[in-house]
């Protein structure tokens, strides 16, 4: 049973109300149920755009105006009804999508909540993977917990989690949507094991190839860091092999903590992200000699370019 009525509009005498234009290729089916819910939400737009179109047209026929599209009404690609609970129950995933929603479905999903709402069930609650929401009263000086998800700790294990991801606006975010991410299968220990895709969150945020890491500021960047750094100590907690708080520590005091770089952020910010990598990939830990050098050189890069904006004022 659908979530709403997919009733039909109005029809020529004796016109067979499920006659509808379907696509009956096989490949061409294979290629729609392969797309993902944004891509299926999007096509179905244009399709209702265009049976709007087709029975205003069948409506003027009707009352003796000229008509141009008298074609058949199109059928929508299939959605499951599940797939727009989802939607209804996780504001994030609502928000990214619900340009895409018809206005019979928005209509219905207004109604269903408040409906919860008044029975005393609220349909945004309770998701997947998020932590209990926190109330903190304005002006308050005091902090809410998170709980990471689970599922982050699993992909670290596989993964360089990139800064940009703990930022608060996108951890809070991954953990409320987490059971709509996209997933892959590892084989730790020989035993299959699905994690989520962090090349194809970091993909969907839009900052693949940013050495940034979609931290542009350096008040970005240190939200970040103090996310990641609490993270890493409740990591560390559920591995065997330890040392990565006392490395990640010691490297974001250097870099956030040295008040005099701030204006240095867009020269030092890639020397940061390969010195985390070092450690990620190589178990470099962390030496001040070599930080300060790194660091150094930063500064150059940075000087050099005041002078060649100064010249070319000249």
């Amino acid at each position: 049973m659908t979530l709403i009525t997919r009733g039909s509009s109005l029809r020529p005498d004796g016109f067979d109300p499920t006659n509808r234009k379907t696509h009956k290729n096989a490949e061409t089916i294979k290629l729609l149920k392969s797309l993902d819910l944004e891509g299926k939400l999007a096509m179905n737009k244009e399709i209702e755009e265009k049976n709007r179109l087709k029975r205003r047209a069948k409506l003027d026929k009707a009352m003796g105006r000229p008509a141009d599209d008298l074609s058949p009404i199109a059928s929508l690609v299939t959605i499951p009804d599940a797939d727009y609970e989802d939607i209804r129950k996780a504001p994030d995933l609502f928000q990214r999508v619900k340009s895409l929603l018809s206005t019979r479905m928005l209509q219905y999903m207004t109604r269903k909540n408040t409906e919860e709402k008044a029975a005393g069930k609220d349909a945004s609650g309770v998701h997947a993977y998020a932590p209990e929401v926190k109330v903190v009263r304005r002006g308050s000086s005091a902090t809410t917990d998170f709980n990471y998800p689970n599922e982050l700790f699993l992909a670290a294990n596989h993964n360089y989690l990139p800064l940009g991801l703990f930022h608060s606006s996108r951890i809070h975010r991954i953990a409320s949507t987490g059971n709509n991410l996209n997933t892959r299968i590892v084989y730790p220990n020989g035993v299959k094991t699905r994690i989520w895709d962090i090349a194809a969150m970091v993909k969907a945020f839009g900052f693949e190839n940013d050495d940034f890491e979609g931290l542009p500021t350096f008040v970005e960047y240190s939200d970040a860091m103090k996310n990641y750094s609490s993270f890493v100590v409740e990591w560390e907690r559920k591995k065997e092999d330890g040392n990565h708080a006392q490395f990640i520590f010691a490297h974001s005091t250097f870099w956030c903590k040295n008040f005099d770089i701030v204006d240095l952020y867009p020269y030092w910010k890639k020397t940061e992200k390969d010195l985390r990598l070092d450690w990620h990939d190589q178990r470099l830990g962390y030496d001040l000699t070599t930080y300060r050098y790194q660091l150094q050189n930063c500064r150059t890069a940075y000087t050099l370019d005041q002078r060649l904006s100064l010249q070319r004022r000249l």
